[in-house]
């Protein structure tokens, strides 16, 4: 059989529907649009993905005199060894801890030594 033939393009043009065109659903209608709630602002990028640091004390404050006393809280720290005695040259560029007691140092000495004399004994076993 002979190929059938494509019909023509104005043949599949869109044509109105006769009639009134429909009416809006009654919710719309009733609801002018000054009513319509207002949405939140919308957010940037950075407050999707994170909260922003916590502040921090100033450096050279008395809750934060050097740069070694960042980690104080943590207690990873490390002591300034003069700064209880002669006094530390350094001022805030320290990097060692000024928010530690005066025998804190020697207190972690003594201590990371007998952690190591147990662990030799526990080898000996």
């Amino acid at each position: 059989p002979p190929p059938q033939a494509l019909p023509s393009v104005e043949k599949l043009a869109w044509r109105p529907v006769p009639g009134p065109p429909p009416a809006a659903p009654p919710s719309m209608s009733a609801r002018p649009f000054a009513t319509v709630p207002q949405s939140p602002p919308a957010l940037s990028v950075a407050e999707l993905v994170a909260p922003p640091p916590p502040q921090r004390p100033a450096l050279g404050s008395t809750e934060l005199p050097t740069t070694g006393s960042v980690a104080h809280g943590t207690g990873e720290c490390r002591p300034c060894a003069f700064v209880h005695t002669k006094g530390c040259t350094n001022g805030v560029t320290c990097n060692f801890c000024h928010l530690c007691d005066a025998g804190e140092k020697k207190r972690r000495r003594r201590q990371r030594s007998a952690l190591a004399a147990v662990e030799q004994g526990a080898m000996r076993t």
